[in-house]
């Protein structure tokens, strides 16, 4: 079992877990909570990631019939989050029925699906975009529908026309003249692009509507499944969020069927990420998960490389190397993607790197890779700066 304090911002910190147990705690537990982590922490400093779990407190505080110094900032995050879900439906339903009139199937991911069936209140998950999933075949013509109705994108809007990007990725971000934003997704998950890695997902998928438009949404076993995978990968904002998700599905769904959670993970070969998110809800959160789950996942046979992929998936960049988490992926689609001709490796990752960035030839590499590389450190190092001075702040504070 690898440390919930290893580094990658996924795993939350002491501090970010006083918050976490401030919006799930009930009562004098949440009371409690709350009270230890405005000890160390202020809301005028609070990072990005902290802040998506305000709405939740104020649910808990006002449960607790509470009254807080910070009730009017924290009911206007609330509110807010509200008001955007709401705009993020209605805007989601006009797409939805687009894509329905053009005979594309949909099926809506991450924040849309959770609020809708799991948090059942639109104050309090906030969504950033919103993410819908087509079947494979159809990117193509989902990728039309999107342009026809004015969306854009900071890349090259052709390169996910491409056959090659779309076989070694799984999303591409849009936003339309208003800001919008959407990610449209052709695989549920970046480990796994491969032709047939998403039909056992649609084919047990749930139906639902968005405002009275049909779409679907992945069963709760698949659910948290997505969740725990998709959680478990560092990012500039720490993903810590991922827990508040598992907490409030398994809260809904106390019959959950832990037989699928386990042999998606093992179809999927995401059985390293699954058991150490579903350890970490069992040994931190005492999440009711059957002790039959976690000895099945952890006598599940896995590859040295799929270990490497997990430690890469949740390090900050620097410290793996771009290169050398590229690398692993390729390694990783390989095996799962069973292409029908390897050839020599150090080309295919090569032409996979093009499919990836989206370019038109192999000779474009080298200044791609250099301009990027120089845009990930300007941005590691303002990462690094921010890190810096939050420590700063904390060391004045005690």
């Amino acid at each position: 079992m690898l440390s919930s304090d290893a580094p990658g911002g996924c795993w939350p910190t002491p501090e970010q877990e006083w918050l976490l147990r401030a919006a799930f705690e009930r009562d004098d537990k949440a009371l409690a909570a709350w009270a230890r982590w405005k000890e160390t922490a202020r809301l005028d400093e609070l990072d990005q990631a902290s802040y998506r779990l305000l709405p939740m407190v104020y649910r808990s505080l006002r449960l607790a019939g509470v009254r807080d110094s910070h009730d009017g900032l924290l009911k206007g995050v609330y509110y807010r989050t509200w008001y955007e879900n709401q705009m993020h439906m209605h805007r989601a339903a006009d797409l939805l029925r687009a894509f329905e009139s053009a005979g594309i199937p949909t099926l809506i991911l991450k924040g849309a699906s959770l609020t809708l069936l799991y948090y059942q209140d639109y104050g309090l998950r906030s969504m950033g975009d919103f993410d819908i999933l087509v079947p494979t075949a159809q990117a193509p013509a989902a990728l039309q529908v999107l342009h026809d109705r004015g969306f854009s994108s900071s890349r090259r809007l052709r390169e996910v026309f491409k056959e090659g990007y779309l076989r070694v990725t799984h999303a591409f971000g849009f936003v339309d003249s208003q800001g919008w934003e959407v990610d449209l997704h052709w695989h549920v998950l970046v480990d796994c692009c491969w032709p047939e890695a998403d039909e056992d997902f649609w084919a047990a998928a749930l139906s639902i509507t968005v405002n009275g438009v049909p779409t679907r949404a992945l069963t709760p076993a698949d659910e948290l499944l997505y969740i725990c995978v998709h959680g478990l990968k560092w990012n500039y904002i720490p993903p810590f969020r991922w827990v508040a998700d598992a907490l409030t599905l398994l809260q809904r769904v106390p019959d959950m069927d832990w037989n699928r959670v386990v042999q998606q993970a093992e179809r999927l070969r995401l059985s390293v990420p699954l058991r150490e998110a579903l350890g970490y809800l069992a040994r931190v959160w005492q999440a009711p998960i059957p002790v039959s789950a976690l000895t099945h996942l952890a006598s599940l046979s896995v590859s040295r490389s799929e270990l490497k992929m997990f430690e890469a998936a949740t390090s900050p960049v620097d410290s793996i190397g771009l290169a050398y988490r590229l690398w692993l992926h390729y390694q990783h689609y390989l095996r799962t993607a069973r292409p029908t001709r390897r050839r020599d490796q150090l080309l295919g990752f090569a032409r996979f790197l093009q499919n990836t960035w989206g370019l038109d030839s192999l000779d474009q590499l080298p200044g791609y890779a250099v301009r990027g590389g120089m845009e990930r450190t300007k941005r590691l190092l303002a990462w690094r700066k921010e890190r810096f001075q939050a420590a700063a702040r904390a060391s004045q504070s005690q």
